[in-house]
């Protein structure tokens, strides 16, 4: 089965594919990715869609609208996402034949790709900083994706039909603008203007358009979509909004952003809690607890078991707290169970809900982007104590073993591009003091099941598909 090399979702985290070959190196992959980020977040056309993403995850008759916009600026995207990761490979080969071999191996292999980056080829043969040839390419991108957008209603925006009458109307096509853009260069080489002339030149236009831009009515597309949402969904909406801006800085890497996956998926169903509590005692699963929900006012979680042999999940929601306990208490004893950091009492630090005299140890894991988990050990972790990690090697990540307290273990998985910044960084600002995993042994912190209670949750949480 083919699955994705990469991709990035509405939580800001950058997903690399850590179980299939990437052709050209997992770095290239890395740099498409992150120019798909660059491109949507500061992009009128992929800003719109990303948020439509958002909204279409509580109404769903926004859903094929943000598709439309997504495949709109799709050629836009790979074009220069596919051209950035082409130069990081040109770059790291040591000849250009080879690098002209590549170009003839995407042709053959991938005739789709191939057509994104055939309009930039001619850049690769300019003999200019290439530094400049970066700007110059993702200033073409902004700008294509950067598009006057006339004032739209709301039955526009749910019927993509009536939406794609609207951009016929106004000439919008982000492809064509591209390609504008790309011609436009072509012949200004031809003259023997410079890259950086030809830079100041698209930059300047665009600041043109944005002034133009200003003249054009206002849209509050929130007010557009509120009459399809309830009160609580217009506050986990805006709560997700926020989420974006909090976990990127200005001044944050894109690399921060990036987490480990396997791109797999496993079989899911939603089940009762009498068939929940069987499936429990069966060996080979992970008790995965979610997130708290409400319900009437009273606290509840949302549940997952997954069966790592039978690549299945199932889901239950609304499990009251002497559901939960009694679920862990009948779990079997070699099958992990682990929870979301959003368990975690920040005053108490101690899990909501979970009983205290609970004798099994319940792993708080998250697999998430370097961002992500500082935002998550702020929270969490107190400041005046000291911790002790270890790390654990898999074939492509480490996964770091935090004993947070008595029978609450945390785990997460880290990425390899970001593990030194993660040592230099988060072990200084959170006295993380990195420990061998025998002696968290020896202080009976850890026992002799833990690692294989370890390896069953990453293959579990992360749906890592079995060997058949």
């Amino acid at each position: 089965m083919s699955r994705d090399l990469g991709n990035f979702d509405l939580h800001n985290n950058i997903n690399i594919n850590v179980l299939d070959e990437h052709d050209y190196g997992i770095m290239t992959t890395i740099v498409h990715e992150i120019l798909h980020v660059v491109l949507t977040k500061n992009t009128d056309f992929g800003q719109l869609s990303s948020f439509l993403l958002k909204v279409s995850s509580f109404s769903k008759r926004y859903k094929n609208t943000a598709l439309f916009l997504v495949d709109e600026m799709r050629y836009v995207q790979e074009a220069i996402a596919v051209f950035y990761e082409f130069s990081y490979l040109k770059e790291s080969l040591e000849s250009s034949e080879e690098f002209k071999k590549a170009l003839r191996d995407l042709e053959r292999g991938n005739k789709k790709y191939y057509n994104y980056i055939k309009p930039l080829l001619f850049l690769f043969d300019i003999n200019e900083d290439k530094n400049d040839i970066y700007k110059l390419v993702k200033l073409i991108g902004v700008c294509s994706l950067n598009v006057s957008i006339p004032p739209f209603t709301r039955d526009q925006l749910i019927n993509t039909g009536k939406l794609k009458t609207l951009f016929t109307k106004h000439n919008i096509s982000t492809k064509n603008k591209f390609l504008e853009y790309v011609n436009d260069v072509k012949e200004k080489l031809k003259t023997g203007e410079s890259i950086e002339d030809i830079i100041n030149g698209i930059a300047s236009k665009q600041e043109e358009d944005v002034e133009r831009g200003k003249d054009l009515p206002k849209i509050d597309i929130m007010k557009i979509i509120e009459t399809d949402l309830t009160d609580e969904k217009r506050r986990h909406l805006s709560m997700l909004i926020k989420a974006d801006e909090y976990l990127v800085a200005p001044d944050s890497s894109l690399f921060d952003l990036i987490s480990a996956s396997s791109m797999n998926t496993f079989k899911w169903t939603y089940t009762d809690y009498v068939t929940m509590i069987n499936k429990v005692t069966e060996p080979g699963g992970t008790l995965y607890i979610k997130a708290m929900l409400l319900n009437n006012g009273e606290l509840s979680y949302s549940i997952e078991f997954i069966v790592i042999q039978e690549e299945k999940r199932y889901l239950l929601d609304f499990v009251s707290k002497q559901q939960l306990n009694r679920l862990i208490e009948e779990t079997y004893v070699l099958n992990a169970i682990c929870c979301s950091p959003l368990l975690i009492d920040q005053e108490t630090k101690e899990l909501k809900g979970i009983a205290k005299n609970c004798t099994r140890n319940i792993y708080v894991m998250f697999n998430n982007s370097f961002a992500f988990t500082e935002k998550i050990f702020e929270h969490i972790l107190d400041e005046n104590v000291s911790y002790e990690i270890t790390s654990l090697n898999f074939d492509s990540f480490d996964v770091y073993l935090l004993p947070y307290k008595p029978k609450v273990p945390i785990l997460f998985i880290v990425f390899p591009v970001v593990k030194y910044a993660f040592k230099r960084e988060m072990e200084s600002k959170f006295n993380l003091k990195h420990t061998d995993f025998s002696v968290l042994l020896e202080q009976k912190k850890v026992n002799d099941h833990t690692f294989d209670m370890i390896e069953l949750m990453v293959n579990t949480v992360m749906q890592f598909p079995t060997l058949k």
